[in-house]
């Protein structure tokens, strides 16, 4: 457990993550970045309990093909009230899995405001019994802005931009799929 605060400077990952979140610790990002320059995520909230408070600054998974900026698994909560996130593959991740180390029911996620900005997917939420909740801020992605594939997603206000030319559903292995 533990909590920490960053109010500027820059957190750099060549490999691996740049910050994991363990149980029942809270990182809030007043201003600052925090950077991953490989294919794993900026920012991993890998433990029940642990949170993402985000008011300012940038985290930024763009260096590779397949950054992810934010994975959260099994009972975590991530608010972004301000600041940008960038990604290459996707801006916000959940898991769907309902078994193992890897669990991630009941994921959180709460947009209040600021923008994620993804080249692939701006928000991917599979969590079972997960809650996303948006109220402000800006999600655009190359591809799909919000992908929902279980738990509840609420909308009150905020733009959410996808830009493919087409809006289509297709199977995949894991199930039905929206494109665009």
């Amino acid at each position: 457990t533990g909590n920490t605060e960053i109010n500027g400077g820059l957190v750099e990952a060549s490999t691996g993550g740049a910050i994991y979140g363990n149980t029942n610790s809270t990182l809030t990002l007043n201003d600052g970045t925090i950077r991953i320059l490989s294919s794993w995520e900026a920012i991993s909230l890998s433990r029940p309990g642990a949170k993402f408070i985000m008011n300012g600054g940038l985290v930024d998974a763009t260096a590779d093909p397949k950054g992810v900026a934010i994975i959260a698994f099994k009972d975590t909560e991530l608010t972004i009230n301000d600041g940008e996130i960038r990604a290459s593959s996707a801006g916000i991740m959940g898991n769907g899995s309902e078994s193992g180390s890897s669990e991630g029911t009941n994921a959180k996620f709460t947009i209040n405001g600021g923008s994620i900005i993804s080249s692939s997917i701006g928000i991917y939420a599979p969590q079972i019994n997960g809650e996303t909740t948006i109220s402000g801020g800006l999600i655009e992605a190359g591809k799909t802005g919000i992908e929902i594939r279980a738990g509840n997603l609420t909308m009150t206000g905020g733009t959410i931009k996808g830009n493919l030319d087409t809006f289509e559903v297709k199977e995949n292995t894991s199930g039905t799929n929206v494109v665009g």
